[in-house]
C-alpha cells in the first residue's frame, strides 16, 4: 500500500507597542504580543506487513525441493498483506503570550520588566484513534479473569478496554510555562555600564 502523508504549520504572530509617553520623570514604553501555532500531520499507516510476506515450502506439490530455486521460480507457497489503510490526524497547538514594560528612570538607570507566557497543548489525533494505557484509569475491579493453568484470558470478563485512555480526551492535560523576565541597565559614567537579567 502507498504511504501518504500531508504536514503543515500555521503561526500567527502579533506584537504591538501601543504607548509610548512619559509619567512623572519615567519615560516609558509597553510592549504586547501573541503567537499561535496549529500544526497538522495527515498520515496513513497499514499497519503490521505492508510489504507483504510470501512463505516457501519445498515439501509442497510444486517445488523445486529447493528455497532458493522457489524463490527464483516464484513458486511461493502463500502470500500475505496487510488489508487495513488506517489514517491518523495529528494535530498540535501552542499558545504565547507575553507583555514587557520598559522604564527609562533617567539619563543612567533603565528597567525592563515582562512576563512570558506559553500554553502546550497535547499531541492528539482528530480522528480519535491515539490511546496509551493509564495506571490511574485501570480498575482491578473491571479486569479480565486469568486461567492459572495457560495463562490465557477468560472470554467475556473484565473490561478489554480498562485503563485505556484516547488522547485528546481530557487527556493529557496541556501544559502551561509562566516566565518573568526583568533587567537593568545602570551607566553611572558615559564611558561604561552595568547590566543585569533575570
Amino acid at each position: 500500500m502507498e504511504k501518504r502523508e500531508k504536514d503543515w504549520t500555521n503561526i500567527l504572530f502579533l506584537s504591538l507597542t501601543p504607548v509610548i509617553g512619559i509619567f512623572g520623570t519615567l519615560a516609558y514604553s509597553l510592549k504586547f504580543g501573541v503567537q499561535i501555532t496549529r500544526s497538522r500531520k495527515d498520515q496513513n499507516n497499514s499497519g503490521a506487513n505492508e510489504n507483504g510476506t510470501a512463505t516457501f515450502n519445498t515439501s509442497a506439490a510444486k517445488t523445486s525441493r529447493n528455497a532458493l530455486a522457489d524463490v527464483l521460480l516464484g513458486n511461493f507457497q502463500t502470500y500475505t498483506e496487510g488489508q487495513v489503510d488506517t489514517w491518523m490526524w495529528a494535530r498540535f497547538s501552542q499558545y504565547e503570550l507575553y507583555a514587557q514594560d520598559s522604564w527609562r528612570v533617567n539619563r543612567k538607570l533603565s528597567l525592563e520588566l515582562g512576563l512570558r507566557y506559553n500554553i502546550i497543548g497535547p499531541i492528539y489525533s482528530a480522528l480519535g484513534n491515539f490511546t496509551t494505557f493509564l495506571p490511574s484509569r485501570f480498575d482491578p475491579a473491571k479486569a479480565p479473569t486469568v486461567l492459572a493453568s495457560t495463562g490465557a484470558l477468560v472470554p467475556n470478563t473484565g473490561d478489554p478496554y480498562n485503563g485505556i485512555v484516547i488522547l485528546g480526551s481530557s487527556f493529557p492535560k496541556a501544559a502551561s510555562l509562566e516566565r518573568p523576565v526583568l533587567s537593568a541597565s545602570w551607566n553611572p559614567l558615559r564611558k561604561s555600564a552595568a547590566r543585569s537579567s533575570e
